[in-house]
This record gives C-alpha cells, structure tokens and sequence, in this order.
C-alpha cells in the first residue's frame, strides 16, 4: 500500500527537484556573467595595482572578498571564507 502511494507522489517530487536544479543552475550562470563582466569593466584598474605591486594572490583575495559581500549568499559564503583564509 506505501509503495502505491508513494509512487504517485515521487513522479512529482522528481519533477520538481528538476525544475529547482534548473533554476539554480540558470541563477549561477547569471551569477558568473555578471562577475564576469564586473571584472573586465575593471581591467584598468587590475592594471593599475599590478603596475604598482599588489600581488596576483592579493587581487584574487580582493575579488572573492567582493563576491563574497554582494550580494550575500550563504552559499558562497561557505566556499569563498576558506578560500580566502587558505591565502594567508
């Protein structure tokens, strides 16, 4: 009798789970462009504290920190933190 039951309810739930896993990807993607496009917007000024000698770890560590604040996702959050402590 569970096993009647259930299988009406787990075409749904897989169906969902779909659309939800699709919406997440098309929201990460969306992410990724626009840091993307933030950080070429920026190409001048990456040049500019290269030429007067920030390091290559310290911009990466700027840009995560940035990512990291706008706008919060804990998501990101986890990731990023360790990321940038491994940097020290």
């Amino acid at each position: 009798m569970q096993e009647a039951l259930v299988r009406d309810v787990r075409r749904v739930v897989v169906v969902l789970l779909g659309a939800v896993g699709f919406v997440l990807l098309i929201s990460c993607a969306n992410l990724a462009n626009l840091l993307l496009a933030r950080a070429g917007s920026r190409r001048r000024e990456i040049a500019l504290r290269l030429a007067i000698g920030a390091s290559r770890v310290r911009l990466l560590r700027q840009f995560l920190t940035r990512a990291w604040c706008s706008p919060p996702s804990a998501a990101r959050q986890v990731w990023v933190w360790p990321l940038c402590r491994s940097m020290r």
